[in-house]
């Protein structure tokens, strides 16, 4: 298998959406390091994830692949993301 190849960067989103959310996060990594074009919408799936861990994991990945198609679901992650009004 080859970090980069489109199957095996499907593979590992199947694999990380299945996850416990620590193992998520890191899967999201491997995704992130492989620098692979095609992880970039596969690493964006998770910027809606349940776990604000795997969101902020996520956000680093998409910004470090240059997925600019993501810019949308990052400013929903940040809206939802973001204290209310007085709380911290």
């Amino acid at each position: 298998l080859r970090l980069g190849d489109p199957a095996t960067v499907a593979q590992i989103a199947t694999l990380a959406s299945k996850a416990p959310p620590e193992n998520r996060g890191a899967l999201i990594q491997s995704l992130e390091k492989s620098g692979a074009a095609s992880a970039g919408p596969a690493v964006a799936a998770f910027l809606a994830d349940e776990s604000p861990q795997v969101r902020a994991v996520a956000a680093q990945a998409v910004g470090a692949l240059g997925v600019r198609d993501a810019i949308p679901a990052l400013q929903r992650m940040f809206e939802r993301d973001k204290p209310a009004h007085g709380k911290r």
